[in-house]
């Protein structure tokens, strides 16, 4: 991600990365893999809650801008099987 110190702003497109929370891995990053289908990204599993009632996954792509990268985060946010994203 690249930011433009003069206009205070993030430069488009960028590498992008998300982070989603929930409570079953595989059911996770099945929602993921359905809701970017057709795009190119890296997803990549990332920690388990100490209890293991938690997995988290890294989501990396170029969002084009800054309506795309929050229409994402709400696509993800929606979704029943994220708890969280970040």
């Amino acid at each position: 991600m690249r930011i433009d110190r003069e206009r205070g702003g993030i430069v488009y497109p960028c590498q992008w990365t998300y982070r989603v929370i929930g409570r079953e891995r595989e059911v996770v990053r099945e929602a993921v893999e359905l809701l970017l289908a057709g795009r190119e990204f890296l997803l990549t599993a990332a920690k388990v809650s100490s209890g293991g009632k938690y997995h988290s996954w890294h989501i990396e792509l170029v969002v084009r801008d800054e309506e795309e990268r929050n229409t994402l985060f709400c696509r993800f946010k929606e979704h029943p099987a994220v708890v969280m994203v970040l």
